[in-house]
């Protein structure tokens, strides 16, 4: 897949990295860095655009995983680049640092919805991992989100924002990391029995759907390993 096909909201490059890693072939590891390249020369900078253009119209809901995604996908690209091209290293980690901070820029409020906090969440918990940055964000906007778009009935987050509409426990999944990374961080036991909310439905039904599926346990795995440790 050429390069210039990576778009900002969605992307393979975390399946190039770890292909590299568990194959060991060189042409994974190639095809990830030219994906790389592109994303700083072209994705980023339109993702960038558009997101800024959002928060200046302060009508329109922010498409937060314009920008998620590239972090997630650039926080990747500097595990394949440390110590092998000290050039591209510098500049992924200096683009992840000004996506992380425009990330903070979005309002709660002005999220468009599920998908979006999902995928930005993660990001900012996988940076602050990194870098202990932005921490206060996210953990004021995963309270936000899990207390304020969380239906209780259906035991899903909302499609959209001020909508009742949900649309499927791929949006537990979805949101899962960043919840429970704020609460592991916070120590916020009100946050920490909402984590166990979102993850009661993953793991009480299935689905033969590849996208769902893919939405549902991306990250599960990486909340797992915190919430072990608050076994008593």
């Amino acid at each position: 897949m050429p390069a210039w096909r990576h778009s900002g909201s969605h992307s393979l490059v975390e399946l190039l990295v770890l292909a590299y890693y568990f194959g060991g072939d060189d042409s994974f590891r190639e095809t990830a860095l030219r994906v790389a390249r592109s994303h700083l020369d072209d994705v980023i900078p339109r993702a960038v655009k558009l997101v800024e253009e959002s928060l200046g119209s302060k009508k329109e809901p922010v498409l937060a995983r314009e920008i998620g995604w590239p972090l997630i996908n650039l926080l990747a690209l500097e595990d394949l680049t440390e110590r092998r091209d000290e050039e591209l290293n510098v500049r992924i980690r200096q683009e992840a640092a000004k996506l992380a901070q425009l990330i903070a820029r979005i309002p709660p409020e002005r999220y468009e919805g599920s998908v979006h906090s999902g995928i930005a969440s993660e990001a900012l918990a996988r940076y602050h991992e990194r870098t202990a940055e932005g921490g206060d964000y996210l953990l004021r906007f995963t309270r936000y989100w899990a207390s304020t778009q969380w239906n209780d009935e259906e035991e899903e987050f909302q499609y959209r924002q001020g909508s009742d509409d949900t649309n499927g426990t791929w949006s537990n999944g979805i949101n899962l990391f960043g919840i429970v990374y704020s609460a592991d961080v916070s120590a916020d036991p009100q946050m920490r029995h909402r984590a166990l909310e979102v993850l009661e439905p993953l793991v009480t039904t299935t689905t033969s759907d590849g996208k769902d599926f893919a939405q549902k346990y991306r990250s599960t795995w990486r909340a797992l390993d915190y919430m072990n440790a608050w076994r008593p």
